[in-house]
């Protein structure tokens, strides 16, 4: 039987839709480690994760602006994805060569899928002798949905 016939005009399995996942860091002091942030995914959809972008900001140093697009390298993060059980990176990596800027975001030669509820475990590293006053990480792609919601 033709499952297809039974549903409306229109209606899908599934959908596509662009959606961001973000990891927000309140201020991390010089030399300090964060704690765990877990970048919890959607029960009703797998996550494609096409591109990452961050955002690092201290106030107090002109030289410090991700967002303006200023490479920084003395902060470092450590991703661990709980679902299999597996670091994302080989130990702490800077956070430009993960993510990328806003402006020049880290394309992913592959996509990357976190399946329903899995949980990425992110930590923040700020080698620098500086107050950081934001970092924000973004996940960017493709929210696959079920039943067509």
């Amino acid at each position: 039987m033709n499952q297809t016939a039974n549903r409306p005009a229109g209606s899908t399995a599934s959908r596509k839709i662009a959606f961001n996942y973000t990891a927000d860091f309140e201020s991390l002091a010089a030399g300090a480690i964060s704690s765990v942030y877990p970048v919890i995914f959607d029960s009703d959809s797998v996550f494609e994760c096409t591109t990452r972008q961050a955002v690092i900001n201290a106030s107090s140093e002109s030289t410090v602006n991700i967002l303006a697009g200023v490479h920084y390298n003395d902060v470092y993060c450590t991703l661990y994805n709980t679902e299999v059980g597996r670091y994302l990176t080989n130990g702490e990596v800077p956070v430009v060569n993960i993510f990328g800027t806003s402006q020049y975001p880290n394309i992913l030669p592959a996509s990357y899928w976190f399946m329903r509820r899995s949980v990425l475990e992110v930590v923040i590293y700020n080698r620098s002798s500086i107050n950081l006053d934001q970092i924000q990480l973004m996940f960017s792609g493709i929210k696959h949905t079920t039943q067509g919601v």
